[in-house]
């Protein structure tokens, strides 16, 4: 059974992990222009998209198996509800700067985000 986050440590290592298996899985580098909600830690300087960060200890195979059209059992609904108790919408510069961010780290893919991306920094 899937587990949403309870902590902000949680999703630190969620955000950690997804940056770190980025590198070399090509599942979630194909996913990255249908992301639609990042979440970005200054402490981490490194970015997470809310499907993969809100729930406990993700890793690309659970991710892959988890969003499986067939038998998948994971909702972004649920993670961008939860993870509001943290986060809130980048604004003004922040946003601006954030949005160079993500498009640099997707450039590097070949990719572009999602027309509906938004970008959410911690409270």
């Amino acid at each position: 059974m899937l587990e949403l986050v309870t902590d902000y440590k949680e999703v630190c290592r969620n955000i950690a992990t997804f940056n770190e298996e980025l590198e070399s899985s090509t599942s979630l580098i194909n996913k990255l222009a249908t992301f639609q909600h990042w979440y970005y830690s200054a402490e981490l300087d490194a970015f997470g998209p809310s499907k993969f960060i809100g729930y406990k200890n993700n890793n690309e195979a659970l991710y892959k198996k988890e969003t499986n059209r067939e038998n998948g059992q994971m909702d972004g609904r649920d993670t961008v509800k939860l993870l509001k108790r943290w986060f809130r919408p980048a604004q003004d510069s922040e946003l601006e700067t954030l949005w160079s961010r993500i498009i640099e780290l997707l450039d590097a893919y070949d990719k572009k985000p999602n027309a509906r991306a938004n970008l959410h920094v911690l409270k």
